[in-house]
């Protein structure tokens, strides 16, 4: 047997044989969120019309497999095995472009996703939004249609409101595409604890804006999504979120999302020991890293370096698995409510 051919044998087993990870790890999942196609004025939430078909590419080029989001939901709920590299695709706000741009792409290429819905905007007819009856041809080609509140408000200092936000969007989404949904987006990503039980009670899988993978032992009314825009569309970095693992996290404290303290420390403990502590990053939103401190073998603190400046800002932390290369992925979002949106 010759070198060529041993060669192509270890290549194929490499294929065949999975790299065993340093943790066990549950059902998983990826869910992408998105808002905006080819609107270049807005980079904060738009993605380049070329740039999404470079991206539908790299998922088919590299295995990945997209899941309408309530399969995934199912699946995990039920404790049933996920393919590896499974991801789902959302898309939030239902800007005219999803419709013009986003939706011709993926029907084209038979990919599913999910459009988070907030009925009075739509209402309104504004000429940047879809209407009710493009949004019920959508559904009807297997478009799944989310809630996404009635009027889109920053529920958090809107509580009361909450309940019926949910309600009456529901209730219009039903009148308008003739769909029930049990899926609900969070306006802005913006929630703390109680409202993550409004949600419980009203039998909703909510989802935040924070990012991360989703698995079993996830928060089913607060699962993290990675946003995609212009800003965050580079295909390395990309594969990285794609590939991620749920970093298996047991307890966090404090478990509030709003604070009003500037650098708030978090403390975070794992389910096992973690032998390649070094492999430990956190980082903060727009400042860069944070400062982390292992506590034990299981537990360390995460802190940001200076007051964070932003109504939304998040602690994402990942721990590099050193067999596969892929990260343990976690984040958790701050909220500082007395800052306001315009300056975020």
């Amino acid at each position: 047997m010759n070198i060529r051919v041993i060669a192509n044998l270890i290549l194929l087993l490499s294929l065949i044989v999975p790299v065993k990870l340093a943790w066990a790890v549950e059902s998983h999942a990826v869910v992408l969120m998105y808002h905006r196609f080819g609107e270049n004025k807005y980079p904060s939430t738009n993605i380049k019309t070329e740039q999404f078909i470079q991206q539908l590419d790299f998922f088919e080029s590299n295995g990945f497999t997209v899941w309408p989001l309530e399969k995934i939901i199912s699946h995990l709920k039920n404790k049933s095995p996920i393919p590896d590299k499974t991801i789902a695709i959302t898309i939030d706000d239902a800007y005219l472009s999803v419709y013009q741009i986003a939706y011709p792409l993926m029907l084209d290429r038979n990919i599913p996703f999910t459009l988070f819905v907030s009925s009075s905007v739509v209402d309104k007819a504004y000429s940047s939004y879809m209407d009710w009856d493009q949004i019920k041809d959508m559904a009807d080609h297997g478009v799944t249609i989310g809630n996404h509140s009635a009027k889109h408000l920053h529920l958090v200092e809107n509580k009361q409101a909450v309940r019926s936000e949910v309600v009456i969007a529901q209730k219009r989404i039903k009148e308008k595409t003739n769909v029930d949904t049990t899926l609900f987006a969070y306006p802005y990503g913006e929630y703390d604890v109680e409202m993550t039980r409004e949600l419980r009670s009203l039998d909703y899988i909510a989802f935040g804006q924070h990012s991360g993978p989703i698995g079993e032992a996830s928060n089913f009314q607060a699962l993290p999504r990675f946003p995609v825009s212009e800003h965050y569309s580079d295909l390395n970095a990309l594969k990285d979120k794609l590939s991620s693992l749920p970093m298996p996290v047991i307890d966090r404290k404090p478990k509030k999302i709003v604070t009003f303290v500037p650098m708030p420390l978090m403390m975070i403990t794992l389910d096992r020991k973690v032998k390649l502590k070094n492999s430990l990053q956190c980082f903060v939103s727009g400042q860069g890293r944070a400062n982390v401190r292992w506590v034990d073998e299981n537990r360390f603190t995460v802190q940001a370096k200076k007051p964070i400046v932003l109504r939304r800002s998040r602690y994402n932390c990942t721990i590099k698995d050193a067999n596969s290369g892929r990260f343990f992925w976690y984040s958790h979002m701050w909220l500082r409510p007395q800052i306001p949106e315009s300056s975020h």
